[in-house]
């Protein structure tokens, strides 16, 4: 949304064909948006992070991680420290 008039500038839905299920969400200092969650893989679920460029919503860069134990992993928690870091939880 329009920081100034609250207009739709884009949208990305989470695809059901990947599996991926969104948890949390933020903006870091340069207006981008990073999401974090799960995504489904063909064992069980890892974490999954995606950023998207807040001007128009382009991909940037996705990160998936399997815990060290396996199983279910999900990211739960997103925020950006202040160099905008990512730090998933």
């Amino acid at each position: 949304m329009d920081a100034l008039d609250g207009h739709l500038i884009w949208q990305r839905f989470v695809s059901a064909t990947n599996g991926a299920t969104p948890a949390a969400i933020v903006v870091d200092s340069q207006g981008d948006v990073i999401v974090t969650g799960s995504i489904q893989t063909s064992l069980d679920e890892d974490f999954y992070t995606i950023k998207y460029g807040g001007a128009d919503g382009a991909f940037k860069w996705q990160a998936q991680s399997d815990g060290t134990a396996g199983g279910l992993d999900a990211g739960l928690k997103v925020c950006v420290d202040a160099s905008d870091n990512v730090i998933v939880t």
